[in-house]
């Protein structure tokens, strides 16, 4: 229930276009992508206040965009959602669709 008077984190993503390397010049992409992330929104909290352990947090997330014009894609992705102390944790699948006007 504190509010953290500090808080840390930061994340590394990359993504290959496996089909520059499977159909050398393609129009289409497919991206395979992975991104870890960690943060935690209690790094330090006012006197007199104690930590919840369970905001110190883990998230990796792996997944594929699929472009076959330069204004469409299809996304799919996966989650792990992990803390420090465990509790609260669960896996998330994220299916999306976008289109640029």
């Amino acid at each position: 229930t504190a509010i953290g008077s500090r808080l840390t984190g930061g994340y590394i993503e990359g993504a290959y276009d496996l089909l520059r390397a499977l159909v050398p010049g393609s129009s289409e992409k497919l991206n395979a992508f992975v991104r870890h992330e960690r943060y935690d929104m209690q790094a330090a909290v006012p006197a007199g206040m104690t930590r919840d352990a369970s905001l110190n947090r883990v998230v990796t997330t792996v997944g594929l965009t699929y472009k076959p014009t330069w204004n469409t894609a299809f996304k799919g992705d996966y989650q792990f959602l992990r803390n420090q102390v465990g509790a609260g944790e669960h896996d998330i699948l994220s299916l999306g669709i976008g289109f640029q006007f």
